[in-house]
């Protein structure tokens, strides 16, 4: 019988704005994505995440008990690989089968980053070690 093996990476391997920010056992894996033209569309203004991914790995580290509901959208931050932190909100979309979302806040950050449509970008989800926040961090 086959066991599934999980993968882990050292910590050293992650970029410093994980490291330096996220609360210990609160960190999800890496998630990549490749921007399409939705997803840098000044109308659109928002970031699509893959639902298996955020049912998986972000859902688990909301707290409910503290009033976090994706449904009615959490605010956040996102700190991009420099650390410079961008404020925004984490909402899953029931009208659209459970879509997640990172919007109020994502057109700003795709544009001073320059990214573009086919640009790669990983994100992680964490608990702030200071705050206790929920965080997202996107590096590209």
């Amino acid at each position: 019988m086959m066991r599934k093996e999980i993968l882990r990476f050292p910590f050293d391997w992650y970029p410093r704005v994980v490291v330096n920010l996220a609360e210990k056992n609160t960190l999800s894996k890496p998630w990549i994505k490749v921007l399409k033209s939705s997803d840098v569309n000044d109308g659109q203004g928002r970031l699509m995440i893959q639902s298996e991914f955020a049912e998986k790995h972000i859902e688990r580290i909301i707290l409910k008990k503290k009033g976090e509901d994706s449904q009615v959208g959490i605010q956040v931050s996102v700190f991009n690989g420099d650390l410079r932190k961008y404020k925004m909100v984490y909402k899953r979309w029931v009208k659209d089968k459970g879509v997640y979302v990172l919007t109020s806040g994502w057109n700003h950050f795709y544009k001073s980053s320059q990214l573009k449509v086919n640009s790669i970008i990983r994100l992680w989800a964490f608990r702030h070690v200071v705050t206790k926040k929920l965080c997202f961090a996107i590096t590209y």
